[in-house]
């Protein structure tokens, strides 16, 4: 469901030439086949090709979780600030992992 929302964003954005990224597999393979279902998962895959038909020059691509480790720390790290918030220091939280991937 959260990549769906981000394709609507995307979308009600105007946003154009956008690269999504996911770490599951399975829904990149299946957002990216034909694959149909009558499950619930399948309806909202359904969905998520519908958005992608209307966003000019978008991809969705499969990236290992390792490869957006720094991504997913940042992500979890979000959920404690209720606004947008600015940083002028790398956060602990993912420092390390930069330090890392850089090596």
């Amino acid at each position: 469901m959260a990549f769906f929302h981000a394709l609507k964003w995307a979308h009600d954005t105007n946003s154009s030439n956008v690269v999504f990224e996911s770490n599951c597999k399975y829904l990149v393979d299946t957002i990216c086949s034909n694959q149909n279902g009558s499950m619930e998962f399948h309806r909202i895959v359904a969905r998520c090709r519908a958005l992608l038909s209307i966003i000019p020059n978008s991809i969705v691509s499969f990236v290992r979780r390792q490869s957006s480790q720094v991504a997913h720390n940042l992500a979890k790290a979000s959920r404690f600030h209720d606004r947008l918030q600015l940083f002028y220091q790398i956060s602990t939280c993912i420092f390390p992992k930069i330090i890392n991937e850089m090596q």
